[in-house]
């Protein structure tokens, strides 16, 4: 079983790390998505697909938090 809140405690302290590094950001919206937080998921995959606005997975991953927030 994975514990979510560590993963989005160490997802948080990365993206305070190097806030530019749209990676950290995608590990933190999964993070979050996979804890449930859809809302937050969504909000930090946007700031990553800012910061890489090519990213197909990035793309990919918006599309699957913003499907989940709407059902």
């Amino acid at each position: 079983m994975r514990n979510t809140k560590d993963a989005i405690v160490i997802a948080l302290k990365a993206v305070d790390s190097d806030p530019q590094q749209p990676a950290y950001l995608d590990t933190l919206a999964t993070a979050y998505y996979e804890a449930g937080q859809n809302e937050k998921a969504v909000d930090a995959e946007m700031k990553a697909l800012a910061l890489n606005p090519s990213s197909v997975p990035y793309k990919k991953a918006l599309e699957k938090y913003h499907s989940s927030t709407t059902h």
